[in-house]
């Protein structure tokens, strides 16, 4: 793994020792795209399931972009008149580190973000079901997680003289993806009472609470990222209209602004549920399919996950729609 990520970080600088860079910003001005980049977690704090952005390399990336691009939100896209190409930062999910280590970085630079919260997580329900696997597998001893077993997943089967935790949270993760959240209910409920509940006190990702939004929402913008966090791509389209419509009572009920962006959940989706959200005043849906974006919604927007400053840059820039 290190001597993968070192490779991968040569050939990135080489790429812009190369001014390769260059090249893709001649593209994104010429053909008038907007990057939208899709952000999770800035921390100092390692993660082995879900690596943040330390928040020396998210001020090095924003460092970059400055001189580049233009900053603006989705309410603005349209609005700003730029020279510079413009730019998005759209975080997902609501983790507290964003305001702890995202947000001072932000203001520094007097940059806005969109921040597309999950009401359920705010309201301190039940933590999110994928956050809460991740926890546990980072924090069981081996002995534990040899044991860990549902329908269509078995740890053994990914195991072999050493236990890569990774790759079965990973594995693990992928299979109860593929659920429904009718499915994936009785199963996460088996797991919390067969080996969450083993564990002593362990450490838990913090979300953001209701009572910390009023800064986020003073200085960014704000949209949802469902009421419940499952993929809706599985789901029925009742289930995916109620879920909205929690969102909408959400954003009512605490004077919110108007809720008028919507990021699907694993950029899973189908057509209508597109089509549904644009009926009822959702002016900018958000998905993730590592492309450019442009003025009409629906936006695509580029998953950010790096490990240096070259690697950041250039995911960025859209690298990966080279490969495509």
């Amino acid at each position: 793994m290190l001597l993968k990520r070192l490779l991968k970080s040569l050939v990135y600088r080489g790429c812009y020792l190369g001014h390769y860079h260059h090249l893709l910003l001649h593209r994104i001005r010429k053909q008038e795209y907007i990057p939208i980049l899709s952000l999770h977690r800035v921390s100092p704090h390692r993660n082995y399931f879900w690596p943040p952005l330390t928040p020396t390399l998210f001020e090095d990336m924003l460092i970059f972009l400055k001189k580049h691009f233009h900053f603006v939100t989705l309410h603005e896209m349209a609005e700003v008149q730029s020279k510079k190409p413009k730019l998005v930062l759209s975080f997902d999910d609501g983790y507290y580190d964003f305001i702890e280590y995202a947000m001072p970085v932000l203001h520094k630079h007097g940059i806005k973000a969109n921040h597309n919260i999950i009401p359920s997580q705010l309201m301190g329900e039940k933590a999110l079901w994928n956050i809460a696997l991740y926890d546990f597998f980072q924090a069981a001893p081996s002995s534990l997680l040899k044991e860990v077993r549902f329908t269509g997943f078995d740890a053994k089967a990914y195991i072999g003289r050493n236990i890569d935790k990774v790759k079965l949270g990973l594995h693990a993760s992928r299979a109860l993806k593929k659920l429904t959240f009718a499915q994936r209910g009785p199963i996460i409920q088996h797991l919390e009472t067969a080996f969450f509940s083993q564990l002593s006190p362990y450490e838990i990702t913090r979300m953001i609470r209701l009572h910390e939004m009023p800064d986020l929402i003073r200085y960014h913008e704000i949209g949802a990222h469902s009421y419940s966090h499952n993929n809706m791509g599985n789901e029925s389209m009742g289930y995916f209209i109620d879920d909205f419509k929690q969102c909408q009572a959400f954003f009512q009920d605490h004077d919110f602004p108007p809720l008028d962006i919507y990021a699907f959940p694993n950029g899973s989706y189908r057509q209508e549920q597109i089509d549904y959200l644009e009926k009822n005043h959702i002016k900018h849906v958000l998905l993730v399919d590592d492309s450019y974006a442009n003025l009409t919604s629906p936006h695509s927007r580029f998953n950010i996950a790096a490990f240096d400053k070259y690697e950041v840059i250039f995911q960025a820039l859209g690298i990966n729609t080279i490969r495509k």
